[in-house]
């Protein structure tokens, strides 16, 4: 068989199997709606009834649970989890409802005005009117639309020119804040009411509605907040040292050869991104606890068999081969923060590390652009 017919079959197969499947819906077997509802347990006279255990009660039966979707229509999406994003956030265990919780941390004066400014612009940026608003306290939105997600238009053609469907759902919400008088932690929590979807562009039909689509709309909204919280804390981390930082090479306490500068270590984590890029590397991973960076060196950004085959490699500034794994590990001590690049587990010696020194200073340098 020809390599183009080959080629012409599996893009056929991929796109009928792409039109016909749909792995977020429940397969295989459903036998538990063909069980017949039993009659209450008679119990004979004579005998004493011990009380049920609370976890075995079946709840009684609501108009939401009727119209409930059941057997192939049930979603095996696990529902969308609320993430700590932002520095000093948590999340309570146990909870149902969409709360997000905050704790004070360096560099924040004023936690409840920071949280509440945040949350302003985002039900801004949403296309939201505030119906009611009380500041730092309760804001409610009229009904207004978002977009959740696209998907490919079905069809070659439409895949082929890259046409999309937008799935969109209109809602109101209702957030709330509640901050103790020391202003030092504060909970917010939202509710998404008055739910519809319109798949492109026409309404879906409420007894077809995501099971766990409020929950997703308020779990985004958090994660929002959170996401933008996080990112403006890192940007006012960077701003704040960006003046007079002065970095040298020292030895850790460790015993490695080390960058150092003065500073504390949520500064040189946050810090540590600007730097690592500028150097050329891709970040694969990070574990804050660990106080690492997981990088690949690829000046330029990983590139694409095309890439590789038709266009000339981007000259980093360090002498590496391209694709070599280093690590950045990032610890302080007394005030003192260190910086060790480490290779196949293997700290860089002295003289390596000497010799990445112009191009670690341009990058300290260009944290001020």
């Amino acid at each position: 068989m020809k390599f183009k017919h080959v080629v012409l079959l599996t893009m056929g197969i991929a796109l009928v199997s792409g039109c016909t499947s749909n792995r977020e819906l429940a397969e295989g077997g459903f036998g538990y709606l063909e069980v017949e509802e039993q009659p209450s347990l008679i119990i004979p006279e004579g005998l004493e009834q011990r009380a049920p255990r609370s976890q075995y009660q079946i709840p009684e039966e609501t108009t939401a649970m009727r119209n409930a979707p059941v057997g192939a229509n049930v979603s095996i999406r696990s529902p969308r989890q609320i993430l700590t994003l932002a520095p000093g956030s948590r999340v309570e265990e146990g909870v149902q409802a969409s709360v997000l919780a905050f704790d004070a941390v360096e560099g924040v004066s004023d936690l409840p005005a920071w949280i509440w400014d945040e949350v302003e612009r985002v039900l801004a940026a949403s296309g939201a009117t505030l119906v009611e608003h009380d500041r730092e306290s309760r804001a409610v939105t009229d009904s207004f639309r978002i977009q959740q997600y696209t998907r490919p238009r079905q069809g070659f053609f439409n895949r082929l020119r890259g046409r999309r469907v937008a799935v969109e759902t209109e809602q109101t919400l209702i957030v709330d804040m509640t901050a103790p008088a020391h202003r030092r932690s504060a909970t917010l929590s939202v509710n998404a009411q008055s739910i519809s979807q319109y798949d492109d562009g026409r309404r879906v039909p409420q007894d077809q509605l995501p099971a766990m689509l409020q929950r997703e709309i308020e779990a985004d909204f958090l994660n929002t907040i959170s996401s933008n919280l996080n990112r403006r804390y890192m940007q006012g981390r960077v701003a704040a040292v960006q003046t007079d930082l002065e970095f040298e090479l020292l030895e850790s306490p460790d015993g490695y050869p080390a960058v150092a500068f003065a500073g504390d270590f949520n500064t040189g984590w946050v810090i540590m991104p600007g730097i690592i890029t500028d150097l050329g590397f891709v970040i694969d991973d990070l574990n804050q606890t660990e106080g690492t960076y997981y990088t690949e060196y690829q000046p330029g950004g990983k590139r694409g068999w095309f890439s590789r085959l038709f266009r000339r490699s981007v000259r980093g500034p360090l002498d590496l081969p391209r694709g070599t794994e280093v690590n950045f590990s990032v610890d302080e001590v007394n005030g003192i923060v260190y910086i060790v690049p480490m290779i196949d587990g293997n700290a860089l010696d002295q003289a390596q590390l000497e010799s990445w020194a112009p191009a670690l200073e341009d990058a300290f340098r260009n944290l001020d652009q």
